[in-house]
Order: C-alpha cells, then sequence, then structure tokens
C-alpha cells in the first residue's frame, strides 16, 4: 500500500448549526464516517471582513484586506514546487509579495514563475503578530468553504 487514502462515494454535507452533539456522535463520529460541516462560522467576524461574495452563496478571500491590514514585516512561504534537503524550501516575503503571487500583482513574478511554483502560508503565527485579531487564518478556509 502506498499510504494514500481511497476516497469512494460522496462526503454528506450536514448543517451543522441543526445538528445536536449527539446527532454528530451517532451518525458520523462512531461509524467514523466522514461529513462537512457547514454554517457554523457564519456569524464570524473573520468571514464578514476577510471574505467577499462569491458565486451562489458560497464566498472568496478578500486578498486586498490580507494585505493592507497584515503587512506583517515578513511571513514565512513554503515553496510546495521545491525541495530543500528533506523539507520544502522556505521563503520570506511580505503578505502583499505572497498575495501578488496569486493575483498577478507587481511583486508575484511573471505567469510561468507562478505556474511553476506552489507557495503556502506557512508558520504565520498571526495572534502573535496581531494579538489585537481574536481569530486566526485558518478561519478563512471555513468561511469560503
Amino acid at each position: 500500500m502506498d499510504g494514500r487514502v481511497k476516497v469512494v462515494g460522496q462526503v454528506v454535507r450536514v448543517d451543522g448549526a441543526s445538528l445536536t452533539y449527539a446527532e454528530f456522535v451517532d451518525r458520523f463520529m462512531a461509524p467514523n464516517r466522514p461529513v462537512v460541516l457547514t454554517g457554523l462560522t457564519a456569524s464570524w467576524r473573520a468571514c464578514e471582513d476577510w471574505t467577499l461574495p462569491g458565486p451562489g452563496d458560497l464566498r472568496r478571500p478578500n486578498l486586498s484586506f490580507f494585505a493592507r491590514n497584515f503587512p506583517s514585516p515578513l511571513v514565512q512561504v513554503a515553496d510546495c514546487s521545491s525541495r530543500e534537503f528533506t523539507d520544502q524550501k522556505r521563503l520570506e516575503m511580505s503578505m502583499q509579495e505572497f498575495i501578488d503571487h496569486w493575483v498577478g500583482g507587481p511583486h508575484g513574478g511573471s505567469a510561468g514563475e507562478r505556474e511553476n511554483s506552489l507557495l503556502y502560508l506557512k508558520d504565520w503565527h498571526f495572534v502573535k503578530v496581531y494579538p489585537q485579531r481574536p481569530a486566526c487564518l485558518i478561519l478563512v478556509n471555513y468561511c469560503i468553504g
């Protein structure tokens, strides 16, 4: 076996706000069934501040908000397309440079460089750098998904 997980069938999506803990345990946790819980973060400030309306009721990241409001001197980025010893190559760049990489801004490099480099914002100690913001970057995944 090569360590990969084989996914078959469909994963159920359930409105988490309408699901009790006991129901969650009975339907998903005890039988070890995957589930996507929706609606649990809709009222969080990060969902409003950090995202923009997208198609349907989905949202998308508000990248200019990040660049404007979180100009940390430098963030650590892993280049998942490049290895250095036993791990991904690490880079340091400003939040603006990281965002420009994704949207093709002036600091983002050429289209070819962007296509050949898979950047991942890694180990950004958001709460430590911005203690006045009671949320963390990972919330964006929940707010837009």
